[in-house]
């Protein structure tokens, strides 16, 4: 059955401490381990097992000696494919949340859903501070974060357009300014629950507005604007 662990601001981690479930997995792909010695085996299912039982009783020096599970190209661990990838990646939280437990905030390496990447400042195994987030497509994130949001000051870069300003739980929020590709740069109060707010657009010829803004999707439309 899967271990739970609970930080003391609630968040909650299931962790598997039965080698079974992965010696299931492992057996699907027997082809690729008739070269792995059952004895190399049985001690990465150990030490990762006596990994999670460190983690649960707060034995976080001794999680940390594990830290050959943070980087999968290391050694035969990953090469061998004997573990599966969510082990790893357990793993790598657990060694996270060790790590803060003992240093504090320290700055590192995530790897986050729908491929995003961050690098920065890391707190209880999430983005806490300073750092960039990139997303798939090669947009990224610079600047403040909070328990893992883009909160505080930053600059959000993409293709279409490069936003500088205030940010309040990785929306755009507050005073910011938008320079589009173009060269149009709009500059005003960005409000994230109704999605507009008063500013100006100077646009690249020189001419200049001033009222009503409307985003969606970061798309631009008129109401006294841009018309």
């Amino acid at each position: 059955m899967p271990t739970t662990y609970e930080t003391n601001d609630g968040q909650r981690f299931e962790f598997e401490s039965d080698a079974q479930k992965h010696a299931n997995k492992i057996a699907q792909n027997h082809e690729e381990l008739v070269s792995i010695n059952k004895g190399h085996r049985a001690s990465m299912f150990e030490n990762y097992n006596q990994m999670v039982r460190d983690f649960n009783a707060g034995n976080w020096k001794k999680v940390l000696d594990k830290d050959v599970f943070e980087d999968k190209q290391r050694t035969f661990y990953r090469y061998s494919n004997v573990l599966p990838d969510d082990a790893f990646e357990q793993a790598k939280t657990m060694l996270s949340i060790a790590r803060t437990k003992i240093v504090g905030s320290y700055k590192g390496r995530l790897s986050l859903e729908y491929d995003a990447v961050y690098e920065g400042d890391i707190v209880e195994g999430k983005p806490h501070g300073k750092g960039k987030y990139t997303l798939r497509g090669g947009e990224f994130y610079e600047g403040d974060f909070v328990d893992g949001k883009w909160h505080g000051r930053g600059k959000y870069t993409e293709k279409s357009y490069v936003y500088e300003g205030s940010f309040t739980n990785t929306y755009k929020s507050g005073r910011g300014r938008i320079t589009f590709q173009n060269g149009d740069v709009f500059e005003g109060d960005f409000d994230p629950e109704k999605n507009e707010g008063e500013g100006t657009m100077t646009y690249a010829n020189g001419k200049v507005k001033k009222g009503k803004w409307t985003c969606w999707n970061d798309k631009f439309k008129g109401k006294g604007l841009f018309g």
